[in-house]
């Protein structure tokens, strides 16, 4: 992955040959590392979709399980298996733009 302002990556090739032991690397759009989908742009639209899908989830098992459970145990379960997504890394998410801070509330 190449990392660089729009402007400046349409002006450079689309083909970049970088090597390192005599490997060539393969470019990619996004890629994850310690949990985090970094995209080409920096723009964190991969990775918001993929904890928008995490939270989906995890939120419709939390609604199937609530009538037979207390109140207090749908908290926990919440605070266990919820939270986390929106914990881990957490200053990342203070420069999302608005409309994916909405993507991710209101998915």
């Amino acid at each position: 992955m190449i990392i660089g302002s729009r402007q400046k990556l349409q002006t450079q090739s689309d083909e970049f040959d970088i090597e390192i032991d005599g490997e060539k690397i393969k470019r990619v759009d996004h890629t994850k590392s310690l949990g985090l989908t970094v995209d080409d742009q920096l723009s964190w639209s991969k990775h918001v979709e993929e904890i928008s899908k995490k939270v989906s989830t995890s939120i419709g098992a939390l609604k199937h399980v609530r009538p037979f459970i207390s109140t207090k145990t749908a908290v926990q379960i919440y605070n266990a298996l919820t939270l986390p997504h929106f914990d881990y890394c957490s200053p990342v998410w203070d420069c999302l733009s608005s409309q994916l801070r909405c993507y991710i509330f209101y998915s």
